[in-house]
Protein backbone atom coordinates (compact mmCIF):
# COMPACT_ATOMS: atom_id res chain seq x y z
CA UNK A 1 0.00 0.00 0.00
CA UNK A 2 2.77 2.72 0.84
CA UNK A 3 4.27 1.66 -2.26
CA UNK A 4 1.62 2.14 -4.06
CA UNK A 5 1.36 5.77 -2.76
CA UNK A 6 4.42 6.21 -3.45
CA UNK A 7 4.48 5.71 -6.46
CA UNK A 8 1.61 7.75 -7.55
CA UNK A 9 2.90 10.49 -5.69
CA UNK A 10 6.19 10.29 -7.93
CA UNK A 11 4.06 10.31 -11.09
CA UNK A 12 2.00 13.31 -10.08
CA UNK A 13 5.13 15.06 -9.23
CA UNK A 14 6.54 14.46 -12.36
CA UNK A 15 3.28 14.92 -14.01
CA UNK A 16 2.63 18.35 -13.10
CA UNK A 17 6.62 19.12 -13.15
CA UNK A 18 6.47 19.46 -16.48
CA UNK A 19 2.93 21.15 -17.29
CA UNK A 20 3.67 24.41 -18.88
CA UNK A 21 1.36 27.01 -19.00
CA UNK A 22 0.08 27.53 -23.45
CA UNK A 23 -1.66 29.38 -25.63
CA UNK A 24 -0.65 32.09 -27.64
CA UNK A 25 -1.15 33.49 -31.44
CA UNK A 26 -0.01 37.03 -31.80
CA UNK A 27 3.80 36.98 -30.69
CA UNK A 28 3.48 41.12 -30.11
CA UNK A 29 1.28 40.08 -27.19
CA UNK A 30 1.72 40.61 -23.35
CA UNK A 31 -1.12 38.89 -22.36
CA UNK A 32 -0.01 35.27 -23.29
CA UNK A 33 2.17 32.53 -21.42
CA UNK A 34 3.54 30.35 -24.13
CA UNK A 35 3.82 29.69 -27.87
CA UNK A 36 2.53 26.30 -28.64
CA UNK A 37 3.55 25.92 -31.99
CA UNK A 38 6.42 28.05 -34.20
CA UNK A 39 3.81 28.66 -37.38
CA UNK A 40 3.81 31.96 -36.89
CA UNK A 41 7.76 32.35 -36.70
CA UNK A 42 8.35 30.63 -39.84
CA UNK A 43 5.65 32.56 -41.76
CA UNK A 44 7.39 35.19 -41.03
CA UNK A 45 10.11 35.58 -43.31
CA UNK A 46 11.40 32.96 -46.04
CA UNK A 47 14.42 32.09 -44.23
CA UNK A 48 14.19 32.10 -40.31
CA UNK A 49 16.23 31.70 -38.06
CA UNK A 50 15.52 30.37 -34.41
CA UNK A 51 18.17 30.60 -31.21
CA UNK A 52 16.85 28.12 -28.29
CA UNK A 53 18.08 29.63 -25.29
CA UNK A 54 17.42 30.45 -21.92
CA UNK A 55 18.82 32.56 -19.24
CA UNK A 56 20.31 30.30 -17.01
CA UNK A 57 22.71 28.44 -19.54
CA UNK A 58 26.05 30.16 -19.88
CA UNK A 59 26.41 28.99 -23.72
CA UNK A 60 23.44 30.65 -24.40
CA UNK A 61 24.61 33.97 -22.75
CA UNK A 62 27.79 34.20 -24.43
CA UNK A 63 26.01 33.33 -27.88
CA UNK A 64 23.87 36.50 -27.25
CA UNK A 65 26.59 38.91 -28.64
CA UNK A 66 26.72 36.33 -31.95
CA UNK A 67 23.06 36.01 -32.57
CA UNK A 68 23.15 39.85 -32.45
CA UNK A 69 25.38 40.21 -35.21
CA UNK A 70 23.77 37.83 -37.23
CA UNK A 71 20.57 39.66 -36.63
CA UNK A 72 22.11 42.90 -37.39
CA UNK A 73 23.72 41.71 -40.58
CA UNK A 74 21.26 39.74 -42.32
CA UNK A 75 17.61 41.11 -40.95
CA UNK A 76 18.32 44.07 -43.80
CA UNK A 77 18.04 41.18 -46.11
CA UNK A 78 14.67 40.02 -45.37
CA UNK A 79 15.97 37.20 -43.30
CA UNK A 80 13.92 37.15 -39.02
CA UNK A 81 15.77 36.08 -36.23
CA UNK A 82 14.14 35.06 -33.47
CA UNK A 83 15.45 33.76 -29.89
CA UNK A 84 12.96 30.94 -28.33
CA UNK A 85 13.07 30.20 -24.37
CA UNK A 86 11.48 27.08 -23.39
CA UNK A 87 12.62 28.03 -19.83
CA UNK A 88 12.02 31.12 -18.56
CA UNK A 89 8.42 33.09 -18.49
CA UNK A 90 8.08 36.75 -20.60
CA UNK A 91 9.28 38.77 -17.91
CA UNK A 92 12.41 36.87 -17.59
CA UNK A 93 12.99 37.24 -20.99
CA UNK A 94 11.69 41.14 -21.49
CA UNK A 95 14.13 41.97 -18.80
CA UNK A 96 17.18 40.23 -20.39
CA UNK A 97 16.75 41.33 -23.71
CA UNK A 98 16.59 45.11 -22.35
CA UNK A 99 19.58 44.52 -19.86
CA UNK A 100 21.38 43.12 -22.77
CA UNK A 101 21.17 45.51 -25.59
CA UNK A 102 19.42 41.94 -27.83
CA UNK A 103 18.23 43.21 -31.20
CA UNK A 104 16.16 40.32 -32.54
CA UNK A 105 12.90 39.36 -30.85
CA UNK A 106 12.41 36.99 -27.94
CA UNK A 107 9.14 34.44 -26.67
CA UNK A 108 8.47 32.16 -24.55
CA UNK A 109 7.65 28.27 -25.97
CA UNK A 110 6.50 25.33 -24.27
CA UNK A 111 8.66 22.80 -23.77
CA UNK A 112 6.88 20.10 -25.28
CA UNK A 113 7.11 22.86 -28.28
CA UNK A 114 11.02 22.26 -27.94
CA UNK A 115 11.21 18.83 -26.96
CA UNK A 116 8.53 18.51 -30.16
CA UNK A 117 11.27 19.98 -32.66
CA UNK A 118 14.14 17.65 -30.79
CA UNK A 119 15.82 20.77 -28.80
CA UNK A 120 18.03 19.08 -25.87
CA UNK A 121 20.81 21.05 -26.00
CA UNK A 122 21.37 24.67 -25.17
CA UNK A 123 21.85 26.73 -27.06
CA UNK A 124 20.33 24.95 -30.11
CA UNK A 125 20.23 27.28 -33.48
CA UNK A 126 18.24 26.34 -36.03
CA UNK A 127 17.93 28.04 -39.84
CA UNK A 128 15.05 27.16 -41.43
CA UNK A 129 13.90 28.32 -45.30
CA UNK A 130 10.40 27.70 -46.29
CA UNK A 131 9.52 26.29 -43.50
CA UNK A 132 12.06 23.72 -43.47
CA UNK A 133 15.27 22.96 -41.61
CA UNK A 134 18.20 24.16 -43.49
CA UNK A 135 21.01 23.59 -40.76
CA UNK A 136 21.28 22.72 -37.02
CA UNK A 137 23.99 23.87 -34.66
CA UNK A 138 23.80 22.65 -31.08
CA UNK A 139 26.01 24.36 -28.51
CA UNK A 140 27.96 27.41 -28.76
CA UNK A 141 31.44 27.71 -30.13
CA UNK A 142 33.93 30.19 -31.79
CA UNK A 143 33.06 28.44 -35.17
CA UNK A 144 29.19 28.82 -34.74
CA UNK A 145 28.92 32.64 -36.13
CA UNK A 146 31.08 31.45 -38.88
CA UNK A 147 28.76 28.56 -40.14
CA UNK A 148 25.53 30.47 -39.65
CA UNK A 149 26.55 33.17 -41.98
CA UNK A 150 28.24 30.87 -44.65
CA UNK A 151 25.15 29.20 -44.66
CA UNK A 152 23.20 32.06 -44.52
CA UNK A 153 24.84 33.52 -47.56
CA UNK A 154 24.32 30.15 -49.40
CA UNK A 155 20.68 30.37 -48.62
CA UNK A 156 20.52 34.09 -49.93
CA UNK A 157 21.82 33.13 -53.44
CA UNK A 158 19.85 30.07 -53.75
Amino acid sequence: MRFSILVLLLISIVFFSFRVPTKFSNPQSSKVSRYENIDTFLNSAKIVVIDYWYAGCGPCKRSIPMMNQIAEKYTSKGIKVYGLNPMDDLSTITNYKTNNAIFYDMFPISIDLARAHFISEYPTVVIYKKNKVAMTLEGFSELTQKQLSEVLDKLLKN
